[in-house]
């Protein structure tokens, strides 16, 4: 069973993309990024709906989104099932945000943006 909301068999597809937990947080993310949210048959599905949006380095950051978003789920039910840790969708946002942030920071050649910049609006960020 899925270690994160316990209602389905845990599969990559369930994991990262149906458990209710990772669903609330694909919403939130899309919200953050004013990106119209449809319900996905895969990752790459959601690839898709930020990619061609016209400007490569907002193509690039949302890929590096998505890839955060993926990678904190992760990490995420690790904790819960190796040490007693809970899937909280609050907690899970900030921390896709924090890290896709710093990932940004780390290898971005342009202007770097302020975390409260990177909070309100990254796509303002990801074009600079």
């Amino acid at each position: 069973m899925c270690i994160m909301c316990g209602e389905e068999m845990e599969t990559e597809l369930h994991l990262f993309l149906y458990c209710e937990i990772a669903m609330l947080v694909w919403m939130e993310i899309f919200s953050w990024l004013q990106v119209p949210f449809g319900l996905p048959h895969n990752l790459f599905s959601i690839f898709n709906c930020l990619m061609g949006k016209g400007n490569r380095k907002v193509e690039k950051g949302m890929i590096m989104i998505c890839s955060s978003v993926v990678w904190n789920i992760w990490r995420c039910r690790n904790s819960v099932l190796f040490e007693n840790g809970r899937g909280a969708v609050a907690e899970l946002i900030e921390a896709v945000k924090v890290s896709s942030w710093k990932w940004w920071l780390g290898n971005s050649s342009s202007s770097h943006c302020l975390f409260y910049e990177w909070q309100a609006e990254p796509r303002l960020c990801l074009l600079r």
